[in-house]
């Protein structure tokens, strides 16, 4: 591998993404046809892929970084979203992410007990939560030219990405 002088410089990524911290789910690599692309990707990784966590991360990468995309990845068997469904877990600090995720993305109300269909709703939600952010919304049109929505399906053993969402449009997802 080798960093050019430019890269030596500081970084310019071009995607922003919020991915879940599994251990399974490749981060940047998604989209960089899953390889490692140095300076390519700014990355957010935590338990339910929630940028929440994260939000003065998020906007660096925004507005300081000027990320020209930005993406929320989900994908199957997500232990946080199982959490969420259960509702409940004896560690403090993971009942409160649990929480946090049942109140502000999904409102109190869980729309399925579906693992899978949760982690692409919990993507969609978090899209339209960022469409109506003011400092996202600012960014929109000037160095931020996309908000994507993805889901990492490794399910079948032979992994796959799916595009599930473009600036708050829900698209058709394969059954």
């Amino acid at each position: 591998m080798h960093y050019d002088s430019e890269l030596l410089k500081g970084q310019k990524p071009e995607y922003l993404l919020v991915c879940c911290s599994d251990s399974r789910v490749p981060k940047g690599e998604m989209v960089t046809e899953f390889k490692f692309v140095p300076g390519k990707v700014f990355t957010i990784s935590n338990a339910g892929n929630c940028y929440l966590f994260n939000k003065e991360t998020l906007y660096y990468g925004v507005i300081h970084l000027k990320v020209k995309v930005l993406a929320i990845c989900g994908h199957n068997d997500c232990g946080m979203l199982k959490a969420v469904i259960k509702g409940s877990d004896k560690i403090p600090e993971i009942q409160k992410a649990i929480d946090f995720i049942k109140n502000e993305i999904f409102k109190d109300d869980l729309p399925t007990d579906d693992v899978n269909e949760l982690a692409k709703e919990n993507v969609h939600r978090q899209i339209e939560m960022l469409m109506e952010d003011r400092i996202i919304r600012q960014a929109f049109g000037n160095s931020l030219k996309e908000i994507r929505g993805y889901y990492y399906d490794f399910s079948s053993g032979f992994p796959e990405i799916s595009l599930i969402n473009s600036n708050g449009k829900r698209l058709h997802e394969s059954e």
